[in-house]
């Protein structure tokens, strides 16, 4: 059974294990790396790139014989290079050497949840640009190109609205983010004045959808902030080399062991303007 420490404390954990008790708990809790928000590609690369369009290609009418006019296609890269993001804690020796599987997987549920709301929060916040000294990517609120559109919280429109401005682009939407507040906002909403029917879809129970869309309320979100995205044009990579290491070097004298958890991701935008930026007029 994967373990995150084994009785002797062992400096890094396996490819595999880091797999199953790190990458793929994140995969499956994080905003940022769900499918309907992101494409994740899992990867053992210092960095990866992927081809973009900048430029439609064209074509003419052309009389036989002829030549044919260029077409005037331009293909671009995205470059992402994963950045660190790491969480430092400590748990006695105990703790950490529990045969128990059970105390190890609430030592790593923690792991996860912490750099997982580092991670979203930083996906729907941020407005740093990348450097050396500062690796966080910019994130939904530091995009320059993103459509602007307006939220209107009297009905749905404005999220209709954002998804054909999306496939005026070549895109489809794909989610809606939205704040708790205005999740709320919008779960009160009725079919009409004296009714009491909702206006809000459910697909199943806990799922709700507008436009058949997912609506996923994040926490880090401010009220009269919503997106609409394309999954298709944001790209989300996570390095498969995480690592949990362990010492007992700063505190030997009282049994604990300090634990450094260690994961490198990013993300990057094959086209901002399908991300539509929704606020009030």
């Amino acid at each position: 059974m994967a373990t995150l420490f084994s009785k002797d404390a062992s400096a890094i954990i396996p490819e595999q294990v880091a797999q199953d008790l790190l990458i793929q708990p994140l995969i499956d809790t994080s905003i940022l790396l769900n499918p309907a928000v992101s494409k994740t590609v899992v990867t053992g690369n210092h960095s990866i790139r992927f081809p973009r369009l900048t430029q439609e290609a064209s074509a003419a009418w052309v009389a036989e014989g002829a030549e044919i006019p260029e077409t005037g296609i331009a293909v671009g890269d995205v470059v992402i290079t994963p950045g660190k993001i790491a969480a430092l804690s400590n748990v006695t020796k105990e703790a950490a050497e529990d045969s128990d599987p059970a105390a190890q997987e609430l030592l790593g549920q923690s792991m996860i949840r912490g750099i997982r709301a580092q991670l979203d929060k930083s996906f729907i916040t941020s407005t740093n640009v990348p450097t050396l000294a500062n690796p966080e990517p910019t994130g939904l609120a530091g995009l320059t190109g993103a459509t602007e559109a307006e939220l209107d919280l009297a009905d749905l429109d404005s999220f209709v609205e954002a998804a054909y401005a999306i496939a005026g682009l070549g895109g489809n939407a794909t989610a809606y983010l939205v704040s708790e507040a205005d999740a709320l906002a919008i779960a009160t909403l009725k079919t009409g004045t004296g009714s009491n029917q909702n206006l809000l879809e459910r697909s199943q129970p806990g799922a709700t959808t507008i436009n058949g869309l997912p609506l996923i309320v994040v926490p880090d979100l401010t009220a009269g902030t919503a997106y609409a995205v394309d999954a298709a044009s944001i790209i989300s990579v996570v390095r498969k080399d995480a690592t949990v290491e362990t010492s007992d070097a700063p505190y030997w004298s009282s049994d604990r062991l300090s634990v450094k958890t260690t994961m490198r991701a990013s993300w990057g935008f094959a086209d901002e303007a399908r991300v539509v930026r929704m606020t009030p007029a």
